[in-house]
């Protein structure tokens, strides 16, 4: 199993791309997420093809061979000054080893850190117990610790 982040430079980035865009559409529709299955495709191809320097969507996979089996989709974002870089979306079909998602965690930091960022922010949906447990281990694995909860209300 191989994770990494999908570069324009690399042809193999370009051969998964339609197959990322189309789990990240997916993604979208079966958590019923608050952003468009539409809109992020298309940022998520947007910065796939701009220069790194004006990247502010990244793309990491994990692969098998040649089976997309991962996704991780990171945005950054500008709040009153601060950088935040943000993990919106993030499943494997298969379980990953905790050292795997560790170096991945610091390799979406590392990038985030060299864009400006100085904090990392991970989603999860916490609609049932599943939810707060995913925080609980988010925060003893990984070192992400809970500081917002995030009410929503359709106008």
């Amino acid at each position: 199993m191989r994770i990494y982040d999908l570069a324009r430079i690399d042809p193999g980035s370009w051969a998964l791309i339609p197959r990322v865009v189309e789990r990240v559409g997916m993604f979208c529709r079966k958590y019923d997420t608050d952003t468009q299955p539409e809109q992020i495709c298309q940022r998520v191809v947007e910065h796939f093809v701009v220069d790194e320097k004006r990247q502010t969507v990244r793309v990491w996979v994990a692969t098998q061979g040649d089976d997309l089996i991962g996704h991780c989709v990171v945005t950054l974002d500008e709040w009153c000054g601060t950088v935040i870089a943000t993990i919106v979306q993030y499943e494997s079909d298969v379980p990953l080893n905790r050292e795997q998602v560790r170096w991945a965690f610091d390799e979406i930091a590392s990038w985030a850190r060299s864009k400006g960022a100085s904090v990392m922010r991970i989603l999860t949906l916490h609609t049932d117990e599943r939810g707060l447990a995913r925080a609980r281990l988010f925060h003893r694995l990984y070192g992400f610790h809970p500081t917002h909860m995030v009410c929503d209300r359709a106008l």
